[in-house]
């Protein structure tokens, strides 16, 4: 006598349905195998059904540190707060090979909110990177909202702006919150140059808009991508530039150096003199050399565009000029006479 194992195939299936998928605060679930296998009760391919161990065909995991259900369907409590992936194995014990098929579902799935985005000018697109979710909810922070997955989102203006996505799962929802900055990067830095106690300061490499400030370490501070300043003894000092727009502040600084031996109590260029500067109401001129009846002042602004003009008849060497109409700054003073053209640099104070 001899017994021949057949060699046969068959798939088997496995599924199953939950009354519910939600008990977050614990509670109990009903499954329904709903897996068709008819031949699993046959005891020529199943040796279950062979020694009558039917109850091995399917095995449930619940995957809460439970022991395994050996039973065709069942039910189940849960313990609170956790999500469990329930796992049901069909098993078919051939003659040679065991075969096997799973199928999954989640109990509580969990979702988790949180999203990406990349900006040109005022437009936004946001990217969703949330899981676990069906729907969603959108706060841009600028009393807009959106409930498409990931929505592009225009900005009326710079500024920063508090984004709230809300990702609804199954079960629960989750909350994502990130500023998103609408304005653009500055950069840039500062380059100044020193003439006795005098330091003109601009601004290079410039991208971004916003306000400029200076702090030039004595106390006093000036506004504008130039400017000038004197300062009121020889010593060194930290000048800082600061760049503010909707979204931050950026602050510059770098140290300057003003040498006992270059400073002076007036500016001296060519063959004349500012008295005092910086300069309030009036100017005070003196010549250095004689009298010139024929001369002609004329003054510019920082930008090169000339801003006033006045012949000087001169009777003495010194000449006041009234500027009470300028408005504070740096400028430049040419004075034409006979002799090759003369300069100065002053400062306009309040």
């Amino acid at each position: 006598d001899f017994m021949i194992f057949p060699m046969v195939t068959y798939d088997i299936e496995t599924s199953f349905t939950a009354d519910t998928t939600c008990v977050p605060g614990g509670g109990t679930v009903t499954f329904t195998n709903t897996s068709s296998n008819p031949v699993l009760e046959s005891k020529f391919y199943n040796q279950f059904a062979y020694n009558g161990q039917q109850n091995l065909s399917y095995a449930w995991n619940y995957n809460d540190g439970s022991p395994l259900d050996l039973v065709f369907d069942t039910s189940h409590h849960f313990p609170d707060g956790n999500d469990y992936n329930v796992t049901l194995t069909t098993n078919l014990s051939g003659w040679t090979s065991l075969c096997q098929e799973t199928f999954s579902i989640m109990i509580n799935p969990a979702v988790a909110a949180e999203f990406s985005y990349t900006r040109n000018a005022l437009n936004v697109q946001f990217a969703n990177l949330s899981t676990g979710a069906q729907s969603w909810w959108w706060d841009f922070g600028d009393g807009n909202t959106d409930s498409s997955e990931s929505p592009l989102h225009t900005y009326s203006t710079e500024g920063n702006y508090d984004v709230t996505l809300i990702a609804f799962g199954e079960c629960e929802r989750d909350t994502f919150n990130l500023t998103v900055s609408m304005c653009q990067p500055f950069t840039g830095s500062f380059e100044y140059n020193i003439s006795g106690n005098t330091v003109d300061f601009v601004v290079l490499g410039l991208s971004g808009s916003g306000a400029f400030t200076w702090t030039f370490g004595d106390n006093t501070g000036g506004a504008g991508l130039a400017t000038a300043h004197t300062y009121p003894s020889a010593g060194i000092y930290e000048a800082c530039l600061i760049f503010t727009n909707a979204c931050r502040a950026d602050t510059l600084c770098q140290q300057i150096e003003i040498e006992e031996s270059t400073f002076f109590s007036e500016i001296k260029e060519s063959g004349f003199s500012i008295l005092v500067n910086p300069v309030h109401e009036y100017l005070f001129l003196r010549l250095h050399n004689e009298k010139n009846e024929n001369s002609v002042v004329r003054i510019y602004d920082f930008s090169g565009k000339l801003i006033k003009e006045q012949k000087m008849y001169l009777e003495n060497t010194n000449f006041v000029l009234h500027l009470g109409d300028l408005s504070p700054g740096l400028y430049f003073l040419t004075l034409l006479n006979d002799r090759p053209s003369q300069f100065a640099r002053f400062i306009k104070s309040n």
